[in-house]
């Protein structure tokens, strides 16, 4: 029992330094994700890690489309406002 209670120790301390100073939100992390590591393997870490890239690749795409749209307006207004002063 002991040499599981010290894999697991292991684990956590991977996550959470002893230098620093960590919250109880951390450890408690820190705490789930060792104790899935133990159980499950590397895996159980790994289905969240690719859920959260893919939902940050899909903000990201939106962010890019809406800078795009916004900056393609802006062109739109800037050609007119030229239009106009050339007309003047």
């Amino acid at each position: 029992m002991q040499n599981r209670n010290e894999a697991i120790n292991a684990l956590i301390w991977q996550c959470v330094t002893k230098e620093a100073h960590s919250g109880l939100p951390t450890v408690e992390l820190a705490s789930y994700l060792a104790v899935s590591h133990f159980n499950d393997g590397a895996i159980s870490i790994m289905c969240p890690q690719i859920e959260l890239y893919l939902d940050a690749i899909a903000n990201k795409h939106a962010t890019c489309k809406t800078i795009t749209d916004n900056a393609m307006l802006a062109k739109k207004k800037l050609k007119k406002v030229q239009r106009e002063e050339e007309k003047s």
